[in-house]
Order: structure tokens, then sequence, then C-alpha cells
């Protein structure tokens, strides 16, 4: 019974943080400077075919796709994707002990610097944590 609660919490976590993240697209969001920063960074991504920050990553999280959503505004799925993955490894950056060979990895960093990885998952982390604090 506890485990079908906690599923349910879940549930409810998502449709909250996706909400919030589909509210960056109104006024109010769009003057939040994390937000922004957030969005220029992931539109920087290569969105390579076969995604080295992905395969690096020794908790298994798929970093490529999370920034692949969000690049997109395709917010509630990156929502989605990166709950999963908090629910799979933890917190980013825990599973590497803060190596972040995903960042390390990114092929960006070969042109100019790599995507700043850790930054856009420590965002969404935060944000979740703010919808957890409302619920």
């Amino acid at each position: 019974m506890g485990k079908i609660l906690k599923e349910k919490d879940k549930e409810v976590i998502r449709h909250f943080l996706s909400n919030a993240l589909i509210g960056g697209l109104n006024m109010e969001k769009k003057n939040d400077m994390r937000f922004s920063q957030i969005i220029e960074e992931v539109s920087r991504c290569l969105l390579c075919y076969d995604p080295p920050c992905s395969k690096a990553c020794p908790g298994g999280k798929n970093a490529a796709d999370i920034i692949m959503s969000l690049r997109f505004k395709n917010y509630k799925g990156a929502c989605h994707k990166f709950m999963d993955d908090l629910d799979k490894s933890g917190e980013c950056g825990l599973a590497c002990n803060n190596k972040m060979y995903c960042q390390r990895n990114c092929i960006r960093g070969k042109i100019d610097r790599p995507i700043k990885i850790r930054m856009i998952h420590k965002f969404l982390h935060e944000e979740s944590l703010k919808v957890e604090e409302v619920i």
C-alpha cells in the first residue's frame, strides 16, 4: 500500500513540476534569469546521434534526452525523464562522485565549452524540491 501511495506522490510531483516548467513560457518566468540561462544552454547542444554525455554517466542518466526535451520546449517530457532518472540514480553528481563524466565527454567542448549538464540537472532538481514543498 505504501508503494502505491509513493508512486501516486511521484505522479503529483511530476504533474506540478511539469506545469511549473510549462509556466516558463509565461511572463513571470521569462524574467527569471536562471530559466533563461537553462534555455540558452540547452540551445547550444549539438543533438548528437550517439550522445557521449549519456553514455559516460555511471548512474545511467540520459542527459541528452532531458536536454533535447527542454530544447524543443517539451517541458513535461523533460520533467518525466528527469524524475525517472532521479528515481534511478539520485541527484546528479552522486553517482559519479561529482566527476561530471557527462560534461567532460560533451562534444560541444571541442568547439568552445561543454554544455553545463550539471547546472541543468541542478535547476530541475531545485524546481522539483519547490514543488514538493508546495505539496
